[in-house]
């Protein structure tokens, strides 16, 4: 199961364990999906409870792919200064969407290999805050 899969069966049943027949309607939006998934994964590893559910949840690197993936923006805009006045709605529809990919990938950090991965989480991570 890849990682947006498992997400559309989070937000649509609010378990892990259930699948839900939404996946293919595509009610929700891959980022929504992708930040549920990954928030409740985060939480699974949290309480030690991912050995029993070895092979139905998304490893934590697939996760963090999905999530840096679905970002709207470069880091170079992410990163760039700005006043909130001078932004036109599409610039925060944008800031607002690259804010919590970031924020779920995240609470996936401690889970990743110290290596490529984890050092582009880590880079986003510094934009993050000023992100609408």
């Amino acid at each position: 199961m890849g990682a947006l899969e498992f997400a559309v069966d989070v937000v649509t049943s609010g378990s892990v364990l259930l699948g839900a027949g939404v996946r293919e309607q595509g009610a929700f939006p891959p980022a929504e999906c992708a930040v549920k998934a990954a928030s409740s994964v985060a939480g699974l590893h949290r309480e030690g409870i991912t050995e029993e559910l070895a092979g139905r949840i998304p490893r934590p690197e697939d996760l963090v792919r999905t999530c840096l993936d679905l970002i709207p923006l470069t880091f170079e805009q992410a990163a760039a200064p700005y006043r909130l006045g001078d932004l036109d709605r599409p610039a925060i529809r944008r800031s607002r969407k690259a804010r919590s990919p970031t924020t779920a990938a995240e609470s996936l950090l401690g889970l990743l290999e110290n290596g490529p991965q984890a050092a582009e989480l880590r880079r986003w991570t510094a934009p993050r805050p000023h992100l609408v």
